[in-house]
């Protein structure tokens, strides 16, 4: 099963009761839509992990590598890929702070370019779009590749999607989340009401439910995530 544009537009539309003759009256076609959109870059803020995948990164010469545009930001490093000299061989993540406290300069696993392949990776939240590799990669060495995790940015539609009821990259275990934050858009300019304004808070406290935000948030900054604290641990680790 997959979410698809027109379906969910539709979906939304026949619960905010704008499915009679004509329909799409209150709500447009383009104001579902643009709800729709704005319900996956929401996601894609709190739950990056809802637009994961792997790719093939190419290497340039030096340590640092720069992420291609097409991707928000790298989740790690995983194997040197078939076209390095070492296929297969696994990627650690090294942390950056120690990197810079104990740098020394680094040497080839044996000994030459011809032999080349990376060991580990440093990813500096400062810049996510920049990561660098050891050994650093030989001149003549540029071009091999390495398999990566990736995280892309949300996908956006059009107006055109919604006919060609077009698929939503997204796993389908995030429809009631979008179709929670459309309506709570929705209802968020109809203030006729005081049902009406419940029913948007009601809207909006499903969305984070659903994305479980509230003990996210709270568990990364109890871990030290935000402002290099040392936070208080995370209280409950298994329910990530």
């Amino acid at each position: 099963m997959t979410i698809r544009v027109g379906d969910s537009v539709k979906f939304v539309s026949g619960q905010l009761n704008d499915q009679g003759t004509p329909s799409y009256v209150r709500w447009t076609q383009q104001n579902l839509l643009d709800y729709l959109n704005r319900a996956l870059i929401q996601i894609g803020t709190f739950r990056p992990d809802a637009y994961t995948s792997s790719t093939t990164l190419t290497l340039v010469a030096g340590a640092q590598q720069t992420l291609p545009a097409a991707f928000s930001f790298l989740k790690s490093l995983d194997y040197n890929a078939s076209t390095s000299n070492c296929p297969g061989a696994p990627i650690t993540e090294a942390n950056m702070d120690l990197l810079r406290a104990f740098f020394k300069k680094p040497c080839g696993p044996t000994g030459g370019a011809a032999d080349y392949r990376v060991t580990s990776y440093s990813y500096d939240m400062k810049n996510p779009h920049v990561f660098y590799v050891s050994p650093p990669v030989p001149d003549d060495a540029a071009g091999l590749q390495v398999t990566a995790t990736v995280v892309s940015p949300a996908p956006q539609y059009l107006i055109g999607d919604i006919a060609a009821n077009t698929v939503v990259a997204i796993d389908q275990k995030y429809e009631n989340a979008v179709e929670a934050w459309m309506l709570y858009e929705a209802y968020s300019i109809d203030t006729e009401s005081t049902s009406s304004r419940q029913t948007k808070l009601d809207n909006e406290g499903l969305f984070w439910k659903s994305l479980g935000i509230n003990y996210k948030q709270e568990s990364l900054y109890r871990g030290g995530y935000y402002l290099g604290q040392r936070g208080q641990g995370d209280p409950a680790p298994s329910r990530h």
